[in-house]
């Protein structure tokens, strides 16, 4: 019997012992995330960190191609020139319009905003959806800003567009 003891604990030590610790690998490919360029440009958008890079601008290549240029700061946002932005949630390049969706809380209206940009605002859905159109990234930042600390303002969202850069 003393035998049979000897053997179970001689063999709990023994698995014990032999035992090893797998530690997780890091996928080949997740992309290391940059550290920002300019932390005065970067705007949360649905819970993702995003840094608005005003010296670059997307020129359209084909329909979902598109290719970076340099731009100044001030440079204005049209159809041949569209933003850029770097997601730091996700490590991914954005590619933006320049403009802002935003719906107001019910009860309120946009004379509830302070400093609100009136002249840039457009109503999308009655009788409380809106988009502002920036011109500028500076602008863009600042009107996002703006409307995010609202207390008038439900949610507010960046347009995007789908593609890639050659």
């Amino acid at each position: 019997m003393k035998f049979v003891k000897f053997i179970l604990i001689f063999l709990s030590f023994f698995e014990l012992a032999v035992g090893q610790i797998i530690l997780p690998q890091i996928p080949e490919n997740i992309k290391p995330l940059r550290s920002p360029i300019n932390t005065d440009m970067i705007i949360i958008d649905q819970s993702s960190s995003i840094e608005i890079l005003p010296l670059l601008r997307a020129k359209p290549v084909t329909r979902d191609n598109f290719k970076i240029s340099d731009s100044d700061a001030y440079g204005k946002f049209n159809k041949d020139s569209l933003g850029v932005a770097f997601n730091h949630t996700s490590g991914n390049d954005l590619i933006l319009t320049g403009e802002i969706s935003f719906k107001l809380k019910k009860g309120m209206s946009l004379a509830s905003i302070s400093n609100a940009p009136v002249t840039s605002i457009k109503i999308l859905i009655n009788p409380d959806v809106y988009v502002v159109t920036s011109s500028t990234p500076i602008e863009l930042v600042s009107y996002f800003k703006l409307l995010s600390i609202s207390s008038a303002v439900e949610w507010v969202e960046l347009y995007k567009v789908n593609g890639k850069f050659n």
